[in-house]
């Protein structure tokens, strides 16, 4: 049982209020919603939306709180299919993660805002979840499950793992999986299937389980197990850490290059196109 904390936090409940300049765009009429906050308070934010009692309501989504996080990478991916995009839309909190999305905070004059990296918040949200806090992992390849329960053992000691469940299944197997997941009664969902898998699957499925809190953690669990080395803190705080992902994943050249410069020039013509609307609109007053 989680226990109420003393200090009141931000209300992060699904329907609470979000500052109006936290828009961020990312296609001509469209954007996402970023939540701005100081890395170290989310864990804390998170772990007293857990201790807050839960409605009684049918619906489960009423109850809980669907987090992911935005990178260049996601960015160009939800640009990419109208699906994605909704179901960006459709997260409670969507976190800024990434010197890319602090350059287009910048361009177009969101509050200076720090990054929140899943890799760092989500091990340190369980570090402060109290004893006895069940979490459920979903996602990673089959034959890594084994070693996934052992690290989560070994990382977390204090928590008890209600389940896992591989990352690759067909769409018709997904009511029975939130079946399977309800019923480990998992405090926290973790989903690591990569995006917008798992924003996707998130959307579709929320409504089937009864985790309080959801969040899409990507590739955090091959850090766990051994198969992805976190980059040097020096390197993350120079926003380096690309060059460290791209010497373990050389497959990725693509996203650090040619990815890159369209992430750029994307941002450029939003941002053109926003002053050429702003210049209108001045025009006709």
């Amino acid at each position: 049982m989680i226990s109420k904390p003393s200090t009141a936090l931000p209300d992060l409940s699904p329907n609470a209020q979000v500052p109006e300049k936290t828009l961020l765009p990312i296609a001509p009429g469209q954007s996402i919603r970023l939540c701005l906050r100081n890395p170290s308070q989310v864990p804390r934010d998170w772990v007293t939306f857990l201790a807050t009692p839960a409605a009684e309501k049918v619906n489960f989504s009423q109850n809980s709180l669907a987090v992911s996080f935005l990178n260049m990478r996601y960015f160009m991916a939800a640009r990419q299919r109208a699906d994605a995009m909704s179901a960006f839309a459709s997260m409670d909190r969507v976190l800024p993660d990434g010197v890319g999305i602090q350059m287009a905070g910048w361009l177009f004059g969101l509050p200076r805002f720090a990054r929140v990296s899943g890799t760092d918040t989500v091990p340190e949200l369980l570090a402060q979840l109290p004893p006895g806090t069940r979490v459920f992992l979903l996602g990673g390849p089959p034959s890594a499950q084994a070693r996934l329960r052992d690290a989560f053992a070994t990382l977390f000691p204090s928590l008890v793992l209600a389940g896992t469940h591989h990352g690759f299944f067909e769409i018709d197997d997904e009511a029975h999986l939130a079946q399977q997941i309800t019923s480990a009664q998992a405090d926290v969902l973790l989903v690591g299937m990569g995006s917008p898998v798992q924003e996707l699957w998130v959307q579709r499925n929320r409504h089937r389980v009864n985790s309080r809190l959801v969040i899409c953690v990507g590739g955090l669990f091959q850090y766990w197990v051994g198969d992805l080395r976190r980059a040097p803190s020096l390197a993350r705080a120079l926003g380096f850490e690309w060059l460290w992902i791209l010497v373990q994943q050389p497959e990725k050249w693509r996203i650090f290059s040619v990815d890159a410069v369209r992430f750029a020039l994307i941002l450029l013509r939003l941002r053109a196109a926003a002053n050429s609307v702003a210049a209108a609109g001045v025009s006709t007053k």
